[in-house]
């Protein structure tokens, strides 16, 4: 009895040890703190590790289930004065599961969120509902749900600024109205209600704060503290969105972020909101000039093109006009549209003949881009006023070699000499200096050019000229036929500028180098050089993406006879043909591989595209001589006879012809009909062949005579088979014949002693 009194102690030890173990390791609430804020009341909740939580409303209480949690017994649940709480009270706490009930003096809207580590759970109880009917988005790229959980479709996203009608609240989530009149949900937090004024206190007291607010904004921005002057005018647009300082606070924002490095999104976001809700004012029309800078510094063209456009249509007469215009005009330069910047250029030189004087790079521009048009002369015009205007322009080596092209492209040899000698000379470290040096290069001997061309690269690594002095490297080589050194120069020069602006004009160099390289193996027959070429430089095949680059590889795999490689390079060409009769050459080669793997119903398929959508082709004849061969093989002899008598009556090629009448001579023999068989070896026999071909040909005759019962022309045939396999099988029938011969005589013999 004892003993077990003793056990019966010790296991209700353990027992108590594990359930107070369990409990100690549940996450726990450390603390709850009540904090009052202008138009909600926040309650935060603090655990010591994350846990699951669930929120309910029932009219004016919401009850909080944590689980698995524990509580602290130290926090106190008090009633709350002032506040839309009234009370916290622990309803609960069981099996590890806690419950509380926040009593509200009535039935409110509420938020919740838990931060990434649900240690914390922030819940905001709006004071007045019937305030507000709108909300606004506090965050960048808000998600809009078609329901109201995060698993929902998301229907559209939002920013920061934009507005919208509130239609309801659903356990955390507002409902509201889109500008296409749909409605979606927003998780609570990421919005803030915005409270309607009465009017008279509107009247009495707004006018006078919002204008104090909208003042020290503008204050602070004219001083360039900008971080004050954002938030005197956020706290203007948040606490007055009716005021009539709203307008150009928002514009005044976008411009501050404008002005701040790396938020140039958030200022086209907040030029946005102005035109999305103030449509009509005199701000809105000036945002699209400075939105349209915006996307002109962000190297968005074409957006800042519309822009630009628009401003200038809405905008005839503001005195930002003409820098519209000029950006306008440096954007189409940018786009490569020079026909359009020409246009624009000629309208703002008829306007503003002094334009240049506030903004000579537009200057430069507009002769850079008569430069690209080929209008030498009115380039060399307007480069030149550009150096008498702004003598000081830091693009000044840059002009005086553009001079020098121009000149040289007009044929005036000995100006742009020495002119590309005086840039040289006045400029030589720098990018017009090299320029120069680099077009005076070009009329000097292969040996000086490619080491004038390395010494550029060694000793400026860094600057564009860089690049152009190893492109004209690769192009000396190129001329020199010296491909593989071509090729290496512009791999190196890819690893280097991966973001040239030459890389076009590398792609193409690289495309011929290649192509050259294997023409050159192919022409040698080397096709076993080749195929190492391309398994080394694979990388650079796939990026020129030249489908005769694919033609002669697959040849090459081809004679080596690697079928399946050949059929693989072929494949990887199938995209890559453009329309200049070279696809009907790739449909014959991949047809023909086909044919040799046996594969005659895809060999088929090929042949067939390349007689129909090449009725000229010169493979069409070869074409139709394998397509033949296909249904042979296949077993549909019929086809097969057309199409092989066809191609005897329109092909001269003797193997097209000896191959047709030996293909036909085995049809007929196939089908008993042995002297049409006959017929048909004998043409292929004077037309000749080679060994193993007449080999196969005698060999079958002397089959079609064992069919007409004449073994001595059967015999004749097969002791004409020369080659090895062929012979043994006609040294077969011919002791088959022997033997049977003999057991005739026998058999004649036993007669006659009978």
């Amino acid at each position: 009895m004892l003993k077990l009194i003793i056990f019966q102690v010790i296991f209700l030890q353990l027992f108590l040890f594990s359930l107070f173990s369990r409990a100690e390791q549940l996450p726990k609430i450390k603390n709850i703190r009540i904090r009052e804020c202008k138009t909600f009341s926040r309650l935060v909740f603090d655990l010591d590790s994350p846990t699951s939580y669930t929120i309910d409303q029932n009219d004016k209480i919401l009850t909080l289930r944590f689980y698995p949690a524990i509580i602290s017994s130290s926090i106190p649940y008090k009633a709350l004065k002032d506040s839309i709480i009234t009370k916290v009270s622990l309803v609960k706490e069981a099996d590890g599961q806690i419950e509380i009930n926040v009593y509200l003096n009535k039935t409110g809207l509420y938020r919740y969120f838990g931060d990434s580590n649900k240690q914390r759970i922030i819940l905001d109880v709006f004071k007045n509902q019937k305030l507000f009917n709108k909300a606004k988005v506090l965050g960048f790229n808000i998600n809009v749900r078609e329901k109201p959980n995060v698993n929902s479709k998301i229907i559209k996203k939002v920013n920061r600024g934009n507005i919208f009608k509130v239609q309801s609240f659903e356990d955390g989530w507002f409902k509201i109205l889109l500008d296409d009149q749909k409605s979606g949900y927003i998780f609570g937090w990421y919005l803030e209600p915005i409270y309607e004024i009465e009017k008279s206190r509107k009247a009495r007291d707004t006018e006078p704060e919002a204008e104090r607010l909208y003042n020290s904004g503008i204050s602070f921005f004219k001083k360039n503290d900008y971080q004050s002057a954002l938030n005197s005018l956020n706290q203007l647009i948040q606490t007055f969105p009716d005021s009539k300082y709203v307008a150009s606070a928002y514009f005044h924002l976008a411009l501050i972020y404008s002005k701040m490095k790396g938020y140039s999104c958030e200022a086209i976001a907040y030029f946005d909101l102005l035109n999305k809700y103030y449509p009509n004012s005199f701000y809105a029309s000036l945002s699209y000039f400075y939105k349209g800078k915006l996307f002109y510094k962000k190297e968005k063209f074409k957006e800042a093109k519309e822009i630009f456009e628009k401003f200038i249509k809405c905008s005839p007469k503001t005195k930002e006009l003409k820098e519209a215009k000029i950006f306008l005009a440096k954007t189409l330069f940018k786009m490569g549209w020079h026909r359009q910047a020409q246009k624009v250029f000629l309208e703002i030189e008829k306007k503003y003949p002094d334009f240049y004087i506030e903004d000579p790079g537009a200057l430069y521009l507009m002769g850079e881009n008569y430069f690209l048009l080929k209008k030498y002369k009115k380039a060399i015009t307007c480069l030149f006023h550009v150096l008498n205007v702004y003598p000081q322009i830091k693009e000044k080596d840059v002009i005086l070699a553009r001079i020098a092209d121009c000149y040289n492209y007009q044929g005036q040899k000995s100006a742009s000499i020495k002119l590309f000698k005086l840039t040289e000379k006045l400029y030589p470290k720098t990018e017009g200096g090299l320029i120069a040096k680099i077009r005076l290069l070009e009329k000097a001997d292969t040996v000086r050019k490619i080491n004038e061309y390395r010494s550029i690269v060694e000793t400026e690594p860094d600057t564009p000229l860089s690049q152009l002095a190893m492109f004209k490297l690769a192009t000396t080589f190129y001329e020199k036929a010296e491909y593989k050194k071509c090729i290496c120069i512009l791999e190196e020069m890819m690893k280097r500028y991966p973001r040239s602006s030459l890389f076009e004009n590398v792609l193409y160099l690289l495309e011929k180098a290649l192509l050259k390289q294997i023409e050159v193996y192919t022409s040698q027959k080397s096709y076993i050089k080749l195929i190492n070429f391309y398994l080394k430089k694979k990388q650079f095949f796939l990026k020129v993406k030249n489908p005769h680059c694919f033609l002669y590889l697959g040849n090459a795999f081809k004679e080596m006879r690697l079928y399946d490689q050949a059929i693989n390079v072929y494949h990887m060409a199938d995209n890559l043909f453009w329309d200049d009769g070279k696809k009907d050459e790739w449909l014959f080669s991949l047809g023909y591989l086909y044919f040799k793997k046996h594969s005659y119903n895809l060999a088929k398929e090929k042949f067939q595209e390349l007689i129909s959508s090449y009725p000229k082709s010169k493979y069409k004849k070869q074409a139709l001589l394998y397509l033949g061969k296909s249904f042979y093989f296949l077993g549909d002899y019929n086809k097969a006879k057309k199409l092989l008598s066809k191609v005897i009556k329109t092909s001269k090629a003797s193997f097209d012809l000896f191959e047709s009448y030996f293909y036909l001579g085995e049809i007929f023999l196939t089908q008993g009909k042995y002297l049409k068989a006959l017929n048909l070896y004998k043409k292929a026999i004077n037309i000749g062949g080679d060994s193993k071909s007449l080999s196969f040909i005698f060999y079958n005759m002397g089959k079609c005579y064992l069919g007409l019962n004449k073994e001595k022309k059967a015999m004749e045939a097969f002791n004409q088979v020369q080659d090895g396999l062929v012979k043994k099988m006609a040294n077969i029938l011919t002791s088959q014949i022997d033997i049977n011969h003999k057991l005739r005589e026998l058999n004649e013999t036993s007669k006659f002693i009978k």
